[in-house]
């Protein structure tokens, strides 16, 4: 390659900058191309300049996060409800759903230390959308502007190399006897798969019959270990974790169970992942250049000051709260999450319980006692130290005695090909720059080769099979590529799930079709002979370009696949008239659609919306005039005001008025949309989000135009 024929577009010269400064690219032509570029080019320059900045800051510092935020008084005042938020403005679409898309939203009530009235709505679109309702803009609280959160936490990926640090965790609510929990210990990160936490639980408990919680998790590349005691449901306290009997009463002790794995697939997500742990990338990347964040201190630090959910940060949340006896958290919850600015490493947050109806039946149905503003978990990361000079030596290893599960995996140095027998592995002629071969193998387990991506889904079934895998890294971001010849399944080999859209091959330089997973991760490719599928924490376009470089011609997928009734919005716009989807989405990327037929041979329409954290939302449709029975007892109805456009009832400001069912123990709310002379039943539902986010993105719904 040489720099006359080799133009970078701006993520493969980011990508090429950080593989730069790292002492990674020996070629003079590369680097005279990546020179010429960034000449020419101000914000890969200024992407450049801040790889240089964190590489300064990093080199050895530490810090201590024990003491209290200092959030201004402008600010506690703004994140309390006391002032009106800065920014008000309509949401216009669910772009922030998709992998570095946000918008702008309603601004939503927050949380008070005050006992809010039980019909407030907690969280609005705000929370709703995948988001991070931001503060700040009008000079009463400092903030900054986020002119490009992607390049930052890229930069910052690749500056982290290693990160120790102390962690502090305090838990309210977990049972009447015992109010309030302590806990403290370590957290080792190497990147890019390895990760340590060890926790020791400090409460004072009210006797012996209550067994300390302490927890580890350990991540170390193929292998990993978690040792912790068993959940316990609040009614089988305290039985439950008694050392000397288990919950059911038998004679078994309620001891520390310890679960090992060998064999794990390359940046499988079956246990937490590491890197989420130290950049919270599935909750920071949606943020983009019209969004800006205030900025508090921490031990003299700035922090930026995110203000999202429980569901929006459960990767992160997972990863510091290894396999033992939490309490619960209830998913629209609010969390304010404290990264710092320098490294995006996030230095602590706080959990606190909202206000509604739904909110305080959960709170009943799971025996918590929780007033709404209270804190239910406070995190903090302490004395943290970032690329520690030296070698620290080999993360612990499990505990003698414990007999490991296979996870399938065999890392071997499987040839590269494109043959159909199983024993190559499929090789792209493209890589983002900066990639280099990482762990290869064979995974003996099932079809899926990874986890499923979030979403509704209608089949979790996999199918035992053989496949090849390879990985890629360049030490922040990863790809891999899972194939096999022996795919027997009815749907996509990979775990896509049923949140699929088809995309052009032909539009990266391949050729064919394949089918994109609704939140980005993934891609997968039906050929003949051979079923791929490439995943990642790249870009949604370089998983189409390296998914294209592999050079198999992507085919329909069979009629009786699940994924044979995909299809796109103007086509399921077509077959169900007036078809509601999310206000202006026409300008962002389209949610999976899916076409359904009942029993009486009417179409109906699902899409599928993913969205940060775990985060997923279903809206399906089909002609009718009434609803079915419900399936929850508890079900109520309620009357909200949608978009202006051909009303259901005239709402007295011309608004369209939607008389809505909700079924909160379901995760439900439906009803009919009357358009002219057609009615459509209307469901939406959702296993991470709240009805009463539900209800309010009903709000936002209207006909395609």
């Amino acid at each position: 390659m040489s720099a006359e024929t080799w133009t970078p577009t701006c993520p493969e010269a980011r990508a090429g900058l950080s593989a730069l400064v790292d002492g990674e690219v020996d070629s003079a032509q590369a680097r005279d191309a990546l020179g010429a570029h960034t000449a020419e080019c101000a914000s890969c320059r200024g992407f450049l300049a801040e790889i240089d900045r964190i590489r300064r800051t990093l080199r050895f510092e530490a810090w201590d996060a024990d003491q209290a935020v200092d959030l201004t008084p402008a600010l506690r005042e703004q994140l309390e409800g006391h002032a009106p938020p800065t920014r008000r403005s309509m949401p216009r679409s669910w772009r922030d759903l998709r992998p570095g898309r946000r918008v702008p939203r309603r601004a939503r009530p927050r949380w008070r230390r005050v006992v809010l009235a039980p019909t407030v709505v907690a969280f609005t679109v705000g929370a709703i959308v995948g988001g991070i309702v931001v503060a700040g803009g009008d000079g009463r609280v400092p903030s900054t502007a986020v002119a490009d959160m992607s390049a930052r936490i890229d930069a910052g990926q690749r500056a982290i190399v290693s990160l120790d640090a102390t962690l502090a965790i305090t838990e309210h609510g977990w049972y009447p006897d015992v109010p309030v929990r302590h806990f403290s210990g370590t957290l080792r990160y190497e990147r890019p798969e390895s990760i340590a936490i060890h926790l020791d639980d400090r409460t004072v408990y009210p006797d012996a019959r209550w067994a300390p919680a302490d927890a580890d998790l350990v991540v170390d590349g193929s292998t990993a270990w978690s040792a912790g005691l068993p959940g316990c449901p609040v009614a089988a306290l305290p039985a439950c974790a008694d050392p000397g009997a288990d919950g059911a009463g038998s004679s078994a002790p309620n001891q520390h169970r310890i679960v090992a794995f060998t064999g794990r697939p390359p940046y499988s997500s079956r246990v937490p992942s590491p890197l989420e742990v130290v950049i919270p990338v599935r909750t920071l990347r949606p943020l983009d250049a019209t969004d800006s964040l205030p900025i508090a201190t921490i031990g003299g630090r700035e922090v930026f000051v995110v203000d999202t959910t429980v569901s929006e940060t459960a990767p992160l949340l997972d990863g510091l709260r290894p396999a033992s006896n939490w309490r619960e958290l209830y998913r629209g919850d609010a969390v304010l999450l404290f990264i710092d600015v320098a490294t995006l490493v996030p230095v602590g947050l706080e959990v606190r319980a909202t206000a509604s109806d739904d909110r305080a039946r959960w709170g009943v149905e799971h025996g918590y006692a929780d007033r709404p503003g209270m804190v239910v978990l406070d995190v903090r990361l302490g004395n943290i130290v970032v690329n520690a000079p030296g070698d620290r030596g080999p993360f612990p290893p499990a505990p003698a005695g414990v007999a490991a599960t296979d996870l399938g995996f065999v890392d071997a140095r499987v040839p590269h090909g494109a043959g159909s027998s199983g024993e190559a592995s499929i090789a792209p002629s493209w890589l983002p720059e900066g990639m280099s071969a990482d762990r290869r193998g064979v995974d003996t387990t099932t079809g899926a080769a990874g986890p499923r991506s979030p979403g509704p889904s209608v089949s979790s079934a996999t199918v035992a099979t053989v496949a090849t895998v390879a990985s890629w890294s360049d030490g922040r971001a990863w790809i891999t590529v899972a194939s096999t010849s022996g795919w027997t399944g009815r749907r996509l080999f990979g775990g896509l799930g049923d949140a699929v859209r088809p995309v052009d091959l032909g539009a990266s330089g391949g050729r064919g079709i394949a089918h994109l997973a609704a939140d980005g991760t993934g891609v997968a490719v039906h050929g003949a002979g051979v079923d791929i599928v490439v995943r990642g924490t790249v870009s949604v376009a370089e998983l189409e370009r390296v998914a294209a470089s592999i050079g198999v011609a992507g085919l329909p997928v069979p009629l009786g696949w699940a994924e044979a009734s995909t299809t796109s919005l103007e086509a399921a716009a077509d077959a169900l008239p007036g078809l509601l989807v999310l206000d202006d989405s026409s300008d962002v990327l389209e949610p999976a659609v899916r076409l359904t037929r009942d029993l009486d041979g009417a179409v109906g329409v699902t899409l599928s919306y993913v969205g940060a954290g775990e985060r997923a939302l279903a809206v399906e449709q089909r002609p009718g005039l009434n609803l079915a029975p419900p399936i929850d007892p508890d079900a109520r109805t309620v009357v909200i005001d949608g978009p202006t456009g051909p009303p259901g009832l005239s709402g007295p400001d011309g608004s369209a008025e939607r008389i809505v069912r909700i079924q909160p123990g379901a995760g439900i709310i439906d009803w009919v949309e009357r358009n002219g002379a057609t009615s459509t039943v209307v469901r939406l539902s959702s296993a991470t989000m709240t009805t009463d986010e539900l209800v309010e993105i009903a709000r936002h719904l209207e006909p395609l135009s």
